[in-house]
């Protein structure tokens, strides 16, 4: 799976020395209380979408020394930049 950019993203997290392809774009939200979320979206190829099909799951890895809280789920965001003058 993939990070994309979606019409919503209006920030990434930049691998040192990569390019665009290493980048996780990102929507900043708020969630209930002022509660900070950085939503991101993942797009599965066509192999993975099988292997889902299949019986198959997802996995999440976080990397680091502590387990922040998360979650996963579907959306139906559109990828790619948000066209000059769109506003929906």
């Amino acid at each position: 799976m993939r990070p994309r950019r979606t019409y919503e993203s209006d920030s990434t997290l930049d691998l040192p020395g990569g390019n665009e392809d290493n980048s996780l774009w990102f929507q900043h939200a708020v969630d209930g209380e002022d509660g900070h979320v950085f939503v991101s979206t993942w797009v599965p190829t066509e192999e993975e979408r099988q292997l889902i099909i299949e019986g198959w799951n997802i996995e999440l890895r976080i990397y680091g020394k502590g387990h922040p809280p998360v979650s996963m789920g579907l959306n139906e965001q559109r990828l790619g930049k948000r066209p000059e003058g769109d506003s929906t």
